[in-house]
């Protein structure tokens, strides 16, 4: 089963890349290297990741159009933005149904 991300790149340079509409709800946001602005399209902050953080999460009240922007300068890289809970069943459960299966076939 492939991961659903509502927004990635692999290599953004100082630049702007608008994201869409996120529905309401919890967000994740991952990146390496740089600093990497994310918010809606009036400039409101959702999530600001510098050189030391490369991950977060957030929250929409409602559907909000979005848009990251890579700031002085920099390049981020393997930047991904999905849902909060799709995020957690792949990588904090440890990869989701598949995983799950495969422990329980296990020969002992």
């Amino acid at each position: 089963m492939r991961r659903k991300l509502a927004y990635s790149n692999p290599v953004l340079a100082n630049a702007i890349a608008k994201l869409g509409r996120l529905p309401q709800g919890d967000w994740h946001v991952s990146k390496t290297g740089g600093k990497l602005f994310v918010g809606d399209t009036n400039w409101n902050k959702s999530v600001y990741l510098d050189e030391t953080k490369n991950a977060a999460k957030f929250h929409l009240n409602e559907t909000t159009s979005m848009l990251v922007q890579v700031q002085d300068g920099t390049t981020c890289r393997d930047i991904a933005i999905e849902s909060k809970p799709a995020y957690d069943i792949y990588v904090v459960g440890g990869g989701g149904l598949p995983g799950f299966f495969a422990a329980q076939t296990a020969p002992y």
